[in-house]
């Protein structure tokens, strides 16, 4: 059975043009407690990896801006051996969709989220990956993408696969905010 309907949703646009050029990178008791649920290590955002902590560091730089650390982790993850998830995907060989695979593999959307993360919490900064409808014009599919919290402002989207940060959020609709033990089943939505 095919079953089509057509939904509507009101979608609030926000374009992040009001995100500050600089925000210090937070100390972990500077953060409101309700985001530090997102300061976790797991399975799939594995914050202790010492291939991630170097990766981290390389982004970071000798810089303490928080949205400049974002805009460098952003385009990293968009061509981030980028060939080898073309072949992977086509081929049907995509393997596990953990931050540290897909720093040593490569990875679709949803192991970009999880790198984007680690890099994030890393350095203590909340961040939380988001399953959303992507609207793609004509379609929408289930789309993985990463948010991180900006101390003052709030939480900031990163669209990992185009590699933009900020993303304006005129084109999707979140349909899970993923808690850092929703992260487990990530592969599986």
């Amino acid at each position: 059975v095919l079953l089509h309907f057509s939904c509507w949703v009101l979608v609030k646009n926000h374009d992040f043009s009001d995100l500050p050029s600089y925000v210090k990178i937070p100390k972990k008791y500077q953060l409101p407690e309700k985001t530090k649920i997102w300061l976790v290590s797991n399975s799939m955002v594995q914050t202790h990896s010492l291939l991630l902590r170097d990766k981290a560091r390389e982004l970071h730089g000798l810089s303490d801006d928080l949205i400049r650390y974002a805009r460098r982790i952003a385009p990293f993850l968009r061509y981030h051996r980028y060939f080898l998830f073309a072949f992977e995907l086509h081929s049907g060989l995509l393997l596990s969709q953990n931050a540290r695979t897909t720093l040593l593999l490569s990875g679709e959307n949803v192991g970009r989220a999880h790198m984007a993360c680690a890099f994030f919490r890393i350095y203590h900064v909340p961040a939380r990956v988001l399953l959303v409808n992507n609207d793609q014009g004509f379609w929408t599919q289930m789309h993985y993408m990463a948010e991180y919290y900006c101390p003052g402002y709030g939480w900031v989207l990163v669209e990992t696969t185009y590699g933009k940060s900020p993303y304006a959020t005129k084109h999707q609709v979140v349909n899970r905010v993923c808690y850092p033990q929703d992260e487990e089943d990530t592969k599986d939505d």
